[in-house]
């Protein structure tokens, strides 16, 4: 049967990385590099009518409508489109929770969410992709946003002018870093949910490889869905919007679980705040879909009660995971400092759309730095975990050298009296015939006093490896103390003991014409059939008195 050790799984893993990123890179490499796109200047010039008041010649660069406005308030947006723009150009529109209708010379050329708008139904955020008439250059255009949620993120629309089809290419292109970063974590993801529920029933340290991998799906699927790009594929704005904030408001839960599934040398107080958190989650999740699928309230209305129970997450997450100085390893070095980089850049990107309704042109709020935070903590994680791993793979490794060098003689290197007495009670539990042969070195004393404890050692040596050679396939031998020895035979092999002693007797006298002494063993053997219920015990102690009887009998000669 094929064992999957650690090493391997990690080989296995990062092997199906590089493969992930191979893909990607040609995904990349055909079609989605930054491209030359044709866009026309409209950012001036604008009229804009607010409720109560207007403006006029604005600049949307520069200009900032804050979050003043309620449900059902309406902006209008006036200007002359370019009179150079080729047939049918293309506008992109971003509207935070908004109906969008855009008109040229009065001609209404897009409407979207007006019916879920009155129908008391969410509208979602996102882009919208208008194509204008062939005939549009130089006439007047006129958006109008009605904000379909009470509260949103940026109430001034972003718009750009380009040319056609270019509209789609140049978002791909200008989103191309962090979706490729996107799509890594999600083929990661996947790839690290498969191997480790294949693995996970076997050991359960793959416990929290699922928990990475699933966070990681979780994660890259809600950054694509925040970077609109199901909406090129052809999902609606609605329903992106829909499953942006699902995964959204999940994220907590799966990071709670990944974080309980690699901090298992957490106190049990600290796992018990972190299940608190966890079931806040729950309840909170669960409590949100309801009130969504009863159309009671809009998902983007719990976005700020969200942030405050995921900022208090992370900062649970960083204090309840801290290792002691005294007892940190590299893994858990890693994991912390992946874990602040994740949370300081999720407060940045809490916190960057309302510092650009303050700065609307400042190019620092345009950086996603939340999902390389992301792609770093996942990654960190992942190191984390190998390093742990390979931390616990050592260290099991010792303990069975230890255990190891605990039942071997160390002049020998067969087993010892420790592993003997093991073997000797597995015999109890077994209802298999076995033999036990006991040997004992005659001749060693006078060897010790007349040539030494050395010369007396080498004996002891070269009797060990000739009993080596001769049972080497048929028994398990076993140094019992001083020159004391003993094999265990069991089932078919019983039947090759007389050979076998017939060999050693051979080797023996072989070994001696080499020595200044003469190497031979008394012996004695007993079956455990010549029992009714037979006892390793019992069995052992018959051979031994046999052997006795040999030496007795005979002094160093055999019959």
């Amino acid at each position: 049967m094929k064992t999957f050790t650690p090493k391997k799984i990690i080989i296995f893993i990062l092997s199906l990385v590089v493969i992930a990123l191979c893909l990607i890179a040609l995904i990349r490499k055909a079609g989605l590099e930054p491209q030359a796109v044709k866009t026309y200047d409209i950012s001036g010039g604008w009229n804009v009518e607010l409720p109560g008041s207007s403006e006029s010649n604005v600049s949307l660069n520069d200009f900032s409508l804050g979050r003043m406005f309620e449900r059902g308030k309406i902006i209008r947006l006036y200007n002359t489109l370019p009179s150079d723009i080729p047939p049918h150009a293309g506008l992109r529109i971003f509207a935070d929770n908004a109906v969008v209708e855009v008109e040229v010379d009065g001609r209404s050329v897009y409407e979207y969410g007006r019916e879920s708008f009155m129908r008391g139904r969410t509208v979602g955020s996102g882009y919208h992709f208008v194509e204008l008439p062939a005939d549009a250059a130089g006439k007047d255009i006129a958006i109008t946003v009605t904000f379909a949620e009470s509260f949103v993120s940026n109430a001034r629309p972003d718009i750009e002018l380009t040319a056609g089809i270019d509209m789609f290419r140049k978002f791909v292109s200008e989103t191309a870093g962090v979706l490729f970063i996107d799509l890594f974590l999600l083929l990661l993801g996947i790839v690290l949910l498969i191997v480790s529920l294949a693995f996970v029933s076997v050991n359960r340290d793959y416990l929290e490889l699922t928990g990475l991998g699933l966070f990681s799906v979780v994660a890259a699927s809600w950054g694509l869905c925040s970077q609109k790009f199901p909406e090129i594929i052809g999902l609606s704005i609605t329903a992106n919007s829909i499953l942006e904030f699902s995964l959204l408001y999940s994220a907590p839960m799966v990071f709670l679980i990944l974080i309980l599934s690699s901090r298992q040398d957490i106190s049990r107080a600290r796992k018990s705040v972190l299940r608190i958190l966890l079931l806040v989650c729950m309840v909170f999740f669960l409590t949100v879909m309801l009130f969504f699928f009863t159309n009671v309230m809009h998902l983007p209305r719990v976005r700020r009660v969200f942030d405050i129970v995921v900022v208090s997450i992370g900062i649970a997450a960083i204090i309840f995971t801290r290792i002691p100085k005294k007892r940190r390893l590299v893994s858990d070095r890693i994991f912390e400092i992946s874990l602040i980089i994740v949370v300081v850049t999720g407060a940045y990107e809490m916190l960057r759309k309302d510092i650009r309704t303050i700065f609307p042109g400042a190019f620092f709020l345009k950086m996603d730095l939340f999902t390389v935070g992301i792609l770093i903590f996942v990654v960190g994680m992942l190191t984390s975990y190998m390093s742990g791993i390979y931390r616990r793979t050592l260290d099991e490794q010792e303990v069975l050298v230890l255990k190891s060098l605990a039942s071997v003689d160390s002049m020998t290197g067969l087993s010892n009296r420790k592993k003997a007495n093991l073997v000797l009670e597995e015999l109890d539990s077994s209802k298999d015939p076995y033999l036990i042969l006991s040997f004992d070195l005659n001749g060693l004393k006078k060897v010790n006093d007349r040539y030494g404890h050395e010369t007396g050692d080498s004996m002891i040596l070269t009797f060990s490896k000739l009993l080596t050679e001769v049972f080497k396939d048929t028994a398990e031998l076993f140094r019992m103390g001083g020159d004391e020895f003993i094999a265990v035979l069991k089932n078919d092999n019983i039947e090759t003991a007389s050979a076998s002693m017939r060999r050693l007797v051979s080797l023996e006298k072989e070994a001696s014409e080499d020595e200044s002494y003469r190497i031979d063993c008394s012996f004695g053997a007993s079956l455990s059939t010549e029992f009714e219920e037979p006892k390793s015990e019992e069995v052992l102690r018959l051979s031994d008195k046999r052997m006795y009887e040999m030496k007795s009998r005979t002094g160093r000669g055999r019959d």
